[in-house]
């Protein structure tokens, strides 16, 4: 029996090829981009997400996880030929060991075909997972909207590769529950010294995005701006997933935080949502790859 399984995990390794799948999941995300850009935003999210794809939400006055694809059903279908036109490229990102689980960002932008608006920058942000089929779908997608375009290096940037563990074990409930340990690690360190968590907690490459700020890029930019915009914050975690091969997770989540004063205005309290997403790294301790968070 031994031998089989050992067969049977050789095998599977065999087929694993991370590079060939981290290409596979950017021609998705193009062909994702080229065919909202034809039929809207609605038809292209809804042909490209997962029938489960998730986002955090108000839902009275709480942030809740809440069913995406179901909200964008809701909404009527765009008008065609379309007026509006949404366009964006991946130029960051990385993929798990085992090519199920990867995330990509890079710059966007809102035009308007007619001309008669100025286009409108940000930048976006998507986890991918693998289907049955081997094809890619999107499980949550975040944005962020910026005052002037956003700068990628040209190109496509792989972000710090994950490791997965010599010895992997199945992405169970047990596996996954290990992110969670690691969280509540990192906001008990928050509690005491945000600024010092982040530093500790986040790779070097690191990225965090916020809506109407240009992202902050490398951990120092990252915690800086935790440092200067909160006295403290606290956070629970909504939803959690892990690759099988143990190497790349995400999280998804609400926080509470004190802001403090800044151009003239007065401190005061914050609530928002946060997506994370951890790598792990060759020593295997997880950290911060990127960031999303703000108030919605």
């Amino acid at each position: 029996m031994r031998v089989i399984v050992l067969l049977a995990a050789a095998c599977v390794a065999a087929q694993t090829d991370p590079a060939a799948d981290l290409q596979r999941m950017i021609a998705a995300e193009r062909a994702f981009a080229a065919a909202t850009k034809e039929i809207g935003v609605r038809d292209g999210f809804l042909t490209f997400f997962t029938g489960d794809a998730i986002d955090v939400a108000p839902v009275g006055r709480r942030l809740e996880l809440v069913n995406a694809t179901d909200r964008l059903r809701a909404q009527p279908p765009p008008r065609l030929p379309l007026v509006i036109e949404l366009a964006w490229e991946p130029r960051w990102g990385a993929i798990s060991s085992a090519g199920d689980l990867g995330w990509l960002t890079g710059p966007s932008r809102i035009h308007s075909r007619g001309g008669s608006d100025q286009d409108r920058h940000g930048a976006y942000f998507s986890i991918w997972r693998r289907q049955p089929d081997r094809t890619y779908k999107v499980r949550l997608d975040i944005g962020i909207a910026t005052a002037r375009p956003v700068i990628f290096p040209d190109g496509f940037t792989p972000a710090t590769r994950p490791v997965a563990p010599a010895h992997a074990a199945p992405a169970t409930a047990a596996a996954a529950s290990e992110i969670r340990l690691i969280e509540a690690r990192f906001a008990e360190s928050a509690s005491n010294d945000l600024g010092g968590a982040y530093r500790s907690h986040l790779l070097p490459d690191a990225r965090l995005h916020r809506n109407e700020r240009s992202p902050f890029v490398g951990v120092e930019a990252a915690a800086g701006f935790m440092t200067e915009t909160f006295d403290r914050m606290t956070w629970a975690v909504l939803h959690d997933e892990m690759a099988a091969s143990g190497d790349v997770a995400f999280t998804a989540g609400a926080y509470a935080a004190a802001a403090k004063a800044s151009e003239g205005r007065p401190g005061s309290h914050e609530r928002g949502f946060f997506v994370r997403v951890w790598h792990r790294i060759a020593d295997g301790a997880w950290k911060v790859a990127f960031e999303t968070n703000g108030i919605r």
